[in-house]
């Protein structure tokens, strides 16, 4: 009995909702379910979300699928239809249908479905995110807005982790008392937030959503710093290169630490650049990462117009993510990107 056959749930086949040339054809390989776990977008496995896909593909002489395409996704925006795609290379049919026809030249409907229990394998091993470093009680209070006034406040993210253990993507998905700012904190707050990402088979993967409720100012009097201003980004005109980053990892950690992660609050001079900068988090610490960090400020410049903005009282908090490059780099992801160019399935598939 062949393994795929325990996958008849996910793959199948019909002819009814759109034309198809084979509409009775008989399977002779299969993705494993190993492949389907791998397959399966990151995103919506961590979510629990299930998916459907139908393809359109080509059979050639020998039985395999060609210039695939997507028809019918649902929900879109996950990646359901990419997963199918790119297990359509691991299936194919016998070269005659059930009726002894030649396949070859003939088109057909592939619907696939995507179901959580797929990745419920001995074989595949999926570990959720977690914490790895939450802001101390000092931190929140760098947060605390200023406009509430000694109101505690509670609020709750949503974000997507990297495969770096990165929040990305955060939105607000709870906020109270509304009006007080406590929304804009969190968001500004979380960039000194590190998780454990995902991982699948001990590897760390990205896409991964979270909830992270936070509460402000249980036993809080009052706010700090008077009525600063933090900015959670500024309108940079120009930044360290990736180059100057790489450089700055410091001599002593290389080798020792794979990355680290600072994040500074610093002040705007008229110019532009950066002023009194402060260290608000640093992991892991005493690894030279905030000095280093503090080096690259000079390369800041945010646009700034002196005759309309006031920046005696404005402080911008900086992130830093620094990566051992002699242990080579994790490529960069990139979540929801918007396409100028959207690429042709017909030329990736073969």
């Amino acid at each position: 009995m062949r393994a795929w056959l325990g996958l008849a749930a996910a793959l199948f086949v019909i002819g009814a909702a759109h034309a198809a040339d084979v509409n009775d054809p008989v399977w002779d390989q299969a993705p494993g379910q190993d492949a389907w776990a791998k397959a399966y977008p990151a995103r919506a496995a961590s979510a629990g979300i299930a998916g459907a896909v139908k393809m359109k593909c080509a059979a050639t002489t020998a039985g395999q699928l060609s210039n695939c395409s997507v028809i019918q996704e649902a929900p879109t925006g996950e990646g359901f239809g990419a997963a199918a795609l790119s297990l359509a290379t691991q299936m194919a049919l016998k070269p005659a249908d059930a009726e002894g026809k030649p396949v070859a030249g003939r088109s057909l409907i592939v619907p696939v479905k995507f179901e959580p229990a797929l990745l419920q394998h001995p074989g595949t091993i999926i570990g959720l995110p977690d914490w790895f470093r939450k802001p101390t009680q000092d931190e929140m209070l760098q947060f605390f807005p200023a406009d509430a006034g000694g109101v505690a406040g509670k609020t709750a993210l949503e974000c997507i982790v990297s495969t770096r253990g990165l929040l990305q993507k955060c939105e607000v998905k709870m906020e109270a008392p509304q009006g007080h700012g406590f929304g804009a904190a969190a968001l500004a707050m979380s960039s000194v937030f590190l998780m454990r990402p995902m991982t699948r088979d001990g590897l760390p993967v990205g896409g991964a959503r979270v909830i992270i409720p936070i509460n402000f100012g249980e036993g809080y009097s009052g706010p700090v710093e008077g009525r600063i201003t933090v900015l959670r980004a500024a309108p940079w005109m120009s930044t360290p290169t990736a180059e100057a980053m790489a450089a700055a990892f410091p001599k002593s950690s290389v080798g020792k630490a794979e990355s680290g992660h600072v994040v500074l609050r610093c002040g705007i001079r008229n110019d532009g650049s950066l002023r009194d900068c402060d260290t608000l988090s640093e992991t892991p610490s005493s690894r030279g990462f905030a000095g280093a960090a503090r080096a690259l400020s000079k390369d800041f410049r945010a646009y700034v117009d002196p005759k309309k903005d006031h920046l005696a009282n404005v402080r911008v908090d900086v992130p830093f993510d620094f990566r051992d490059t002699s242990q080579g780099t994790t490529p960069g992801e990139v979540y929801d990107p918007i396409w100028l160019k959207r690429p042709d399935p017909n030329q990736v598939i073969k």
